[in-house]
């Protein structure tokens, strides 16, 4: 490939391995010219020279510097911060702690060291356990930051005992969300249960950033008063990519009681809005994404997706879009136009196939080379019922392996999330197929998609194949060709039983130890076809398996495709065997594949046992049955008389003929004799035969086949007497 290939780029975050991945342009549709060059370069070396976000616990305890970065933060967050007031006089002790830079919603809780305290209605800290806090010796104060806030002086006196001028009504702090706490000195003989460690550190539980929610028509865009405080990803990447410093010399109506000019300080990167607008459909679809409801295991439903995080204003914007978009396995590029457009971690269908008339060559590793292999990943987040710690839960894959990656979600705080977000990570890094692909000038297409169906004729494994793009696309000006490096794209990644994946969490208190339960065993798997009425035909599987007799166990079966499968589909199925024997009827499967199947239950406290071992079948529909007949009828007919039988063939799309089978009554269908050959008909279709047995008792059966003579189940008996 030529030297002059150009990679011109936007980043994309968060959706690889916990790093910053990147989109490539190619320089004729570029925008810009050496300004987006520039900047795209910026964004990707930048991480590389910036410090990472400290975990959430660096935001939650004060800092004593003579200067410190401001922090924001989006979400529901436990903050601290720099101290603006530390000063002790006549037994008391001042804190004033700048937790916020920018207004809050509301801040719902306040923290003293690790606990969070009740106040009095006078602001007094109630006593804790043991007498922590005393009674009435602690006061503690909250300011939500107001673009012009209040001082702390006209709620609090005791201030007047500080030299003059230490802290005025003058000292506001304007756009600052805050907390004052004033301590008392108490008996000496009481310290040790007053204060337990010396002072308090105060802090707060904030719902921080009101941002404007586009979706929202009661939110002005030009009035942040009307804002809220979003959770959701896409709503705060834009506050995020479009915010900064604003100064009014005529100021607006709803801020013109705060004087001739008012500086509302920024946190974001001031881009142009208009190229969030020039794609806002694709905005507004990946905010949608992220608030889809997902099943919990406890009953319920929580977004797919939420973001919670703090950031240093002085953090590489690379880093803050990072945070957002790993959190919900985001992809955010920039159009040939300029506009930027964005994605949320959610499965769809490609817009755009390269066919063998794009593609002039391709390469492709099977597998993952073992120094990359890993086995499961060790999944971690902020749990705010563990004190807005980040705290591991349970991992994912294969718990019991040697080779475990790292998950860590710092700016999600859900325990279903982090799990869901675990399985698409580990889904990427697991992947059977990758490899690149080299396109003409048709490759222009794919610019900017996530999901790329390849259709490369002379290699069945790229005949009809999904993709999901993973690294910066090249193009080579001189030939006038693309390269898309791809792995290849989980179709199920996206299912999600809670009960098999949602996993326990973290543990809160000691846990009563489950029930030591044996895994079932799969002693069978059958497909069959069946028609699925307006939605066309499908394979399903037959599952037979031995577990234990107990009437309140509810049974699982997991599937995926053999080689490209990753992610298991996994759902709960009724056993419709009513005797001892487990038989279960899955969904629709992929058809003309080898499908492993795994099957596991759960008691009626909730413990689940492990999977079985993986059962592999073909569903290949030359092996697979159409659907029984329907409506069967045999009667007299005719001089002399014969008998008539009469049905209704299948739907099914691989029905090729029918077969009537008979036996002398009562005999069953295993004693039963092809009386007709094979019978070509229509999918649906209503046909007849007649037969000619002679005096008696007959039984007759029908059943429908494939091409390949594979049968369906018999329909009947039914009886006629001659």
């Amino acid at each position: 490939m030529s030297s002059n290939a150009l990679e011109l780029v936007f980043p994309i975050a968060g959706g690889g391995a916990g790093l910053t991945r990147y989109v490539a342009f190619a320089a004729s549709v570029a925008v810009g010219g050496p300004g987006v060059y520039l900047q795209a370069f910026a964004a990707i070396y930048g991480p590389l020279f910036a410090p990472d976000i400290p975990k959430p616990e660096g935001f939650q305890s004060p800092i004593l510097q003579p200067f410190t970065p401001r922090h924001s933060a989006y979400g529901r967050n436990r903050l601290s911060g720099p101290w603006m007031l530390y000063e002790s006089i006549k037994g008391k002790a001042f804190d004033v702690i700048a937790c916020h830079s920018g207004q809050v919603e509301a801040i719902e809780d306040v923290w003293l060291n690790d606990d969070v305290v009740t106040l009095s209605g006078t602001n007094f800290a109630t006593p804790g356990d043991g007498g922590r806090f005393g009674n009435g010796k602690i006061r503690i104060l909250t300011r939500t930051g107001l673009p012009r806030e209040t001082s702390y002086v006209g709620d609090v006196t005791d201030f007047s005992g500080l030299p003059t001028g230490t802290w005025t009504s003058d000292h506001r702090g304007d756009g600052i969300a805050s907390i004052c706490v004033i301590q008392q000195a108490v008996e000496q003989a009481d310290m040790p249960k007053t204060y337990i460690s010396g002072l308090y550190k105060g802090a707060v539980t904030a719902r921080c950033l009101m941002v404007h929610d586009w979706r929202d028509e009661a939110q002005d865009p030009d009035d942040p008063q009307s804002w809220t405080c979003s959770f959701n990803n896409i709503v705060q990447l834009r506050d995020y990519l479009t915010n900064r410093d604003a100064t009014y010399d005529t100021p607006p109506a709803h801020v013109a009681a705060w004087g001739a000019t008012y500086q509302r300080f920024g946190h974001g990167m001031g881009l142009d809005p208009a190229r969030i607008e020039a794609a806002i459909d694709d905005w507004t679809d990946a905010a949608d994404d992220c608030d889809d409801a997902i099943a919990l295991k406890a009953g319920g439903t929580e977004p797919r997706y939420q973001s919670h995080g703090v950031f240093q204003h002085t953090t590489a914007p690379s880093e803050v879009i990072g945070r957002m978009l790993e959190s919900c396995d985001g992809w955010l590029t920039q159009r040939g136009d300029g506009a930027l457009t964005v994605r949320a971690g959610v499965y769809s269908e490609p817009e755009v196939t390269f066919g063998d008339d794009h593609v002039i060559n391709y390469d492709v590793e099977f597998g993952v080379r073992d120094e990359d292999r890993i086995d499961g990943l060790i999944v971690s987040f902020t749990s705010p019922e563990h004190q807005f710690k980040e705290v591991e839960t349970d991992a994912w894959g294969d718990v019991t392996a040697d080779r475990l990656g790292n998950a860590s979600f710092p700016w999600v705080q859900n325990n279903g999330q982090a799990r869901r977000l675990a399985k698409r990570r580990f889904a990427r890094q697991a992947a059977a197929l990758r490899g690149t692909v080299v396109t003409n000038l048709y490759g222009m297409r794919g610019l900017c998609e996530r999901y790329i169906r390849l259709q490369i004729s002379d290699l069945p494994e790229l005949n009809d194949i999904v993709v999901e793009i993973v690294a910066p696309v090249r193009f080579d000006p001189a030939v006038r060709q693309l390269t898309y490096s791809w792995i290849a794209a989980d179709p199920n990644v996206d299912t999600w039983n809670p009960t098999t994946e949602e996993g326990d969490g973290p543990a809160t208190e000691d846990r009563v130890p489950g029930e030591d339960l044996t895994a079932p065993t799969i002693d069978d798997v059958t497909p069959f076809f069946e028609a699925a009425g307006t939605a066309g035909d499908g394979v399903r599987l037959t599952v037979e398996a031995t577990g234990p007799d107990r009437a309140d166990l509810t049974w699982f079966v997991g599937w995926r495709v053999k080689t490209v499968g990753v992610s298991w589909n996994e759902a709960s199925y009724s056993d419709i065997d009513p005797e001892a024997a487990v038989v279960l009827q899955t969904g629709f499967v992929t058809a003309d594949v080898v499908i492993e199947v795994r099957a596991a239950y759960s008691t009626g406290s909730g413990d689940l046992s492990d999977w079985s071992d993986v059962f592999e079948v073909d569903t290949s529909t030359a092996n697979v049955a159409p659907a029984s007949p329907t409506s069967l009828d045999a009667s007299p007919d005719g001089s002399p008389v014969e008998a008539l039988v009469t049905w209704r063939n299948p739907t099914s799309s691989n029905f090729d003929h029918a077969r009537v089978w008979r036996a002398a009554d009562p005999g069953a269908f295993g004693t039963a004799t092809d009386v007709s050959g094979a019978l070509p008909g229509s999918a649906g279709g209503l046909m007849s035969f007649s037969d000619a047995p002679g005096a008696g008792t007959w039984r007759y059966w029908v059943t429908a086949e494939n091409a390949s003579d594979t049968a369906s189940s018999p329909a009947g008996p039914d009886t006629v007497t001659i």
